[in-house]
């Protein structure tokens, strides 16, 4: 508790606010029989803890056209036939590969 704790506070004072907002109001899913229906786009990434990296990737995202309506859902998971069905991926897959928006590090 205290590190999730501590986790939101650094969060919420490194991260603009646009940003938070973006992140709390999105849908987040680790299951694509949790999807919502009218789901134009998924965002993959890993699921367990968040790091800042992810984050904050997801964050900016969200505030591009295609990604910031509540169209544009957060997928979970480390699974690779689901994020083979992302749109767009971040911090997972050991792939970079910017023509297919897959981005690993």
């Amino acid at each position: 508790h205290f590190v999730r704790t501590a986790s939101n506070r650094m969060m919420k004072s490194i991260l603009p606010p646009t940003i938070l907002q973006s992140l709390s109001t999105s849908n987040i899913i680790s299951s694509l029989s949790e999807l919502p229906s009218g789901c134009r786009y998924l965002i993959g990434t890993h699921d367990g803890t968040f790091h800042c990296d992810e984050s904050l990737a997801i964050g900016l995202l969200k505030m591009l056209p295609n990604y910031m309506s509540s169209d544009a859902v957060i997928v979970r998971t480390r699974n690779p036939e689901i994020l083979q069905k992302c749109d767009i991926v971040v911090d997972v897959g050991a792939k970079y590969d910017p023509s297919t928006h897959r981005y690993d590090h």
